[in-house]
């Protein structure tokens, strides 16, 4: 009990956390929205098809199986990708949807292709930092280049003052196993952050090669205070929410997946809730609460446990026998034992 108490009192605390993401330069951020934007559409990936065989063996009954879920995943993430995109996306007038292979032909003539900016959304690999040494780990991302960036088909995002890359703006996550909710975080993260970009930004000469991460707007306690604290029921243990009422001072509710999801597609006003993501600043998956109706990150929980891993290429779930869609920040790792447990959840504000 007093533990839990003590992780919702750093709740109502841990507002002045450091902000999340690298940003561009003024002059590109910009310059950007006068582009065309192609969103660069997902496609079955080799190395998809290598995991599933790998995991199957000989069984051909369920690779076939798994493929044609694969090939559903593909599929309801692309219809995802152009419904969020097409609703909230507020940074470019003109968009256009494209595979790769048209987004290369139509930006292969040097006189032409700084007319267009590309969203690439896919397997990327992020970097944590152990001393000099970079160790990868394989994120799902939502990217943000220019045409004429030379390393936009690379699969390595690593950033730092002697490695430079030329993407804009990013987000990132552990897993493919997304709903709309998550393109939507995704897409009012770039919303927010591309239009600080031209004001908060740098400004420098050189050419999108900065490690610059912002300072963190600290107006989000208040916001905590006056919002509704949605907390996934599958992570609350049965008898546990008298505790919740006892060390929570405001307002919150248990929702099922269905209304957590909803809120945040919807952008509900009134709620704000539990997410992951990549932070540039942590260099690791961070445990964010985000406010619904702009996507703003008002606190971060700490980085994800080390032992806590996500299934790749799969977005079935089975409940009583009937398979429906993975709830992804359900499964984030935010159990009622590890909310309890404050060391792996909680990083002190400095």
């Amino acid at each position: 009990m007093k533990r839990f108490f003590l992780y919702f009192l750093f709740l109502t605390t841990l507002v002045s956390s450091k902000a999340q993401f690298y940003y561009p330069i003024q002059q590109d951020a910009t310059e950007f929205g006068n582009r065309k934007l192609l969103v660069q559409i997902l496609e079955e990936d080799e190395k998809a098809h290598k995991r599933l065989k790998a995991k199957n063996g000989h069984n051909k009954a369920a690779l076939e199986q798994d493929l044609v879920e694969y090939k559903n995943l593909i599929s309801q993430q692309n219809e995802w990708l152009k419904l969020a995109i097409t609703k909230y996306w507020k940074l470019n007038k003109s968009i256009d949807f494209k595979t790769q292979k048209e987004i290369d032909e139509l930006v292969k003539d040097p006189k032409t292709m700084r007319q267009y900016a590309i969203l690439n959304v896919g397997w990327k690999n992020e970097f944590h930092f152990k001393g000099n040494n970079a160790v990868a780990e394989e994120v799902f991302a939502f990217v943000l280049y220019v045409a004429e960036a030379t390393d936009r088909q690379l699969p390595d995002l690593k950033r730092s003052p002697t490695h430079k890359m030329d993407y804009l703006f990013k987000v990132a996550f552990p897993t493919d196993v997304l709903n709309l909710s998550d393109f939507v975080f995704a897409i009012q993260q770039f919303n927010y952050h591309m239009s600080n970009a031209t004001v908060d930004g740098q400004v420098l000469e050189r050419y999108r090669t900065l490690t610059y991460i912002p300072p963190f707007n600290t107006l989000g306690y208040d916001l905590i205070k006056k919002k509704t604290l949605l907390i996934p029921e599958e992570i609350i243990v049965k008898g546990k929410v008298e505790e919740i009422k006892l060390a929570y001072e405001y307002h919150f509710e248990l929702a099922n997946s269905t209304m957590y999801e909803e809120a945040i597609e919807q952008q509900f006003a009134r709620y704000i809730y539990f997410t992951l993501a990549w932070s540039d600043k942590q260099n690791d998956f961070v445990y964010f609460v985000v406010n619904a109706s702009e996507g703003i990150i008002l606190a971060e929980l700490g980085k994800k446990p080390i032992d806590l891993a996500f299934e790749h290429h799969s977005l079935v779930n089975e409940v009583n026998g009937i398979k429906t869609n993975a709830t992804y920040k359900t499964k984030i790792g935010l159990s009622m034992n590890q909310v309890i447990q404050l060391e792996h959840l909680v990083v002190p504000t400095k």
